[in-house]
């Protein structure tokens, strides 16, 4: 099941950082997270996914990234 991100937890760590290098470098688009659970027998699991679009035009491929598996949703955020 993938959920949404909170605002709140894009205001600082890597999500922060990323966005004003992004913007530095003349972007004006946000980055996209999704936060992807994976159920398991002993504890739940969680990584975060990343995308970032190139352009407006047909043709462009978004760039996609997603972390590793960590035991709370704003962890896997933070290590996308």
């Amino acid at each position: 099941m993938d959920t949404k991100i909170p605002e709140e937890w894009l205001q600082t760590g890597f999500p922060r950082l990323l966005w004003d290098a992004l913007q530095l470098c003349g972007y004006n688009r946000r980055p996209v997270y999704n936060v992807i659970t994976y159920p398991a027998q002993v504890e739940t699991e969680y990584a975060a996914e990343i995308k970032i679009v190139a352009k407006n035009t047909p043709d462009s491929r978004p760039w996609f990234a997603t972390g590793l598996r960590v035991n709370t949703p704003a962890l896997a955020v933070e290590m996308v």
